[in-house]
C-alpha cells in the first residue's frame, strides 16, 4: 500500500510543538494506533532520511525481497513511497480522510519529521521501534536551502537568500522546530529507553555502513545470521541502497514522494 501526496506549497501552522502540515499532523496525533512491531524512521528534513529508509526497508524485507534481485521494490519505487511520512503521505491526503492502515504488511514502516514529544500517544505507549538519524546541522541546512529554493522557484513563489535562511535557522525558526531541541528530544529518548529508540549519526553511518547496519538490524530484532553475513547479504543491501545506485534510478530522477 503506497501513499503519495504531491509536493506543493502548503500552509504551515503551530500545533502541539510542531510547525508542520497542520491538519495532517493533528489527524496523525489523534488517530494513529501504533502496533508493537511498527518501525518509525525519524529525522529532520535532509538529514539522511532517504538513505536510512532504504536501508531499513531492505533489511526488514530481505526474506521477502532478496536484495540482489533485479525487481526489488527499491529499484522501482522511491523509498518515501515504500516508507511513507505520517505528516505528508499517510495523513496528508487532499480530503483528510482517515486512512485504513490495516492492510499494510507487518512490520509496518513509517517516516516522520515530527519532534519526539509530539508523536502520537500510541507510539509512546507501545513497544514500537524508532530509529532517529541526525546529521551535521550545517550540511542539513545547506541541503534544505537548495531543496526549498528549487521547489519554490519551480512554483514561481518567493525564495529566501542563503543569509536570510541561515539567520532563521540559527534562531530556531524551522517547520519542525529548532534543530537542537529536535535532536535532543530523540537523543534523550534513546538514553532513557534504549530498547525503543536508536540514535544514529549520518556521518558514522556513512563511514561505517556495515557495522552500523548490523547494529540497526540487531536493534530491530532482525539480526543478520552468520550465513547471511558470509553470503554477502549485508554487502548486497549496502550496494542496493548506495548513493550511486539511488541516483541512477529513474524513479528518483522524476521527483520525490513527499520530502526528504
Amino acid at each position: 500500500m503506497a501513499f503519495v501526496t504531491p509536493l506543493k506549497a502548503i500552509a504551515m501552522a503551530v500545533y502541539g510543538g510542531v510547525n508542520g502540515r497542520d491538519l495532517a499532523t493533528i489527524s496523525f496525533q489523534k488517530h494513529f494506533q501504533a502496533k508493537n512491531n511498527d518501525i518509525i524512521i525519524a529525522s529532520l528534513p535532509k538529514g539522511g532520511t532517504t538513505w536510512l529508509k532504504a536501508l531499513a526497508f531492505a533489511t526488514l524485507k530481505r526474506n521477502r525481497f532478496i536484495p540482489s534481485q533485479n525487481d526489488h521494490p527499491l529499484l522501482n519505487s522511491n523509498s518515501h513511497t515504500l516508507v511513507p511520512y505520517f505528516e505528508f503521505n499517510v495523513y496528508g491526503g487532499e480530503d483528510n480522510v482517515i486512512p485504513d492502515l490495516s492492510t499494510i504488511p507487518e512490520p509496518r514502516l513509517f517516516g516522520t519529521h515530527i519532534p519526539f514529544p509530539s508523536l502520537s500517544h500510541s507510539i509512546h505507549n507501545s513497544n514500537c521501534k524508532i530509529i532517529y538519524i541526525c546529521r551535521n546541522p550545517f550540511d542539513t541546512f545547506i541541503s534544505q536551502w537548495h531543496f526549498n529554493f528549487n521547489v519554490l522557484s519551480s512554483q514561481s513563489l518567493p525564495t529566501s537568500t542563503l543569509d536570510e535562511a541561515f539567520e532563521r535557522y540559527c534562531e530556531g525558526i524551522h517547520p519542525f522546530g529548532p534543530f537542537w531541541s529536535h535532536e535532543l528530544g530523540y537523543w534523550n529518548a534513546s538514553k532513557d529507553t534504549p530498547n525503543k529508540v536508536l540514535f544514529l549519526k549520518y556521518e558514522e553511518l556513512k563511514a561505517n555502513t556495515n557495522s552500523e547496519l548490523k547494529r540497526m538490524a540487531q536493534f530491530l530484532n532482525y539480526p543478520f545470521t552468520p550465513e547471511e553475513e558470509s553470503g554477502g547479504v549485508i554487502d548486497s543491501i549496502i550496494e542496493l541502497c548506495s548513493f550511486k545506485k539511488m541516483k541512477e534510478l529513474e524513479i528518483n530522477k522524476r521527483g520525490k514522494a513527499g520530502v526528504k
